[in-house]
């Protein structure tokens, strides 16, 4: 019985299973049946509950933790916000003058990111909701967060707008090429121009395995098509380039890395396509 019971314990860990399994199934084909309700019952049940128990026991810890921590935080929160909303009693709450000198203070850690004038004011103007000038406890609670990131100002209006504003009204092409860069689709989710670039890169996809598929069948017969496809494919993601320039700032454009990817994959893909 010892023996078997260490036979077991061995294979249910995985260890050397098959020189423990195969001797007993080459001597008897019916051991096999007590082989699969020792895995099963070891492999299945046993090791996913014992994983389940630590699971739930880290999560409730790390919850708890968390908990803590929050609680933590916004019990400081709130007693700086009493000393700063004491530091100025004529007006109440934290006025601009006092938030950017805490700013300032809070600049000079080496743990803090730096903050330039205008994200300060930025953040305070975000921040006070009611337009009073100060913050109240309610909009000093989002300070906390606000001064974990770091921040950076783009112009939003490219050149051609801020000078012809009136190329951009609603009936105007470029009115509809910002709409569909800017507006939500049905889900709310991404822009009208990205929902329907999605649909295009699934369908330059699929043109990708045919081609695949041709050439390993080593066939010529469509490649004319398959050419004169790849070169619609590198035009489309061109215009979609000029239509998202149109439509935002050449800053604002380059200030996301997904952009910069966009940008020398779809030049790429069009120099590549030219050239075939």
């Amino acid at each position: 019985f010892g023996e078997a019971l260490y036979t077991m314990f061995v294979a249910s860990s995985t260890d050397d299973f098959v020189d423990k399994f195969d001797p007993t199934f080459t001597a008897n084909r019916g051991y096999g049946l007590l082989w699969l309700v020792c895995l099963f019952l070891s492999n299945f049940l046993f090791l996913n509950l014992i994983l389940a128990m630590v699971f739930e026991t880290y999560s409730k810890k790390f919850s708890k933790t968390m908990k803590e921590i929050f609680a933590n935080r916004e019990r400081s929160i709130q007693q700086v916000y009493q000393i700063l909303d004491d530091w100025s009693p004529d007006d109440p709450g934290v006025t601009e003058d006092t938030f950017k000198k805490l700013t300032q203070a809070y600049s000079e850690s080496a743990m803090a990111p730096t903050l330039q004038p205008q994200d300060v004011q930025y953040i305070f103007l975000h921040l006070d909701k009611d337009r009073t000038g100060s913050l109240d406890e309610e909009g000093f609670k989002g300070v906390a967060q606000a001064l974990q990131f770091s921040f950076w100002i783009a112009e939003k209006k490219n050149p051609l707008e801020q000078n012809h504003p009136e190329w951009y009204t609603e009936d105007r092409i470029l009115g509809k090429c910002r709409a569909l860069v800017w507006d939500l689709d049905d889900s709310g989710s991404t822009s009208r121009l990205d929902s329907f670039m999605n649909g295009v890169l699934l369908l330059n996809a699929v043109v990708v395995v045919l081609e695949s598929a041709q050439d390993l069948a080593h066939e010529t017969k469509y490649d004319q098509i398959f050419t004169a496809i790849e070169f619609m494919f590198g035009w489309a993601y061109v215009v979609e380039f000029f239509i998202i320039l149109s439509a935002m700032s050449w800053e604002e454009y380059f200030s996301s890395k997904a952009h910069w990817f966009d940008f020398f994959t779809t030049w790429l893909l069009f120099a590549v396509s030219c050239a075939y």
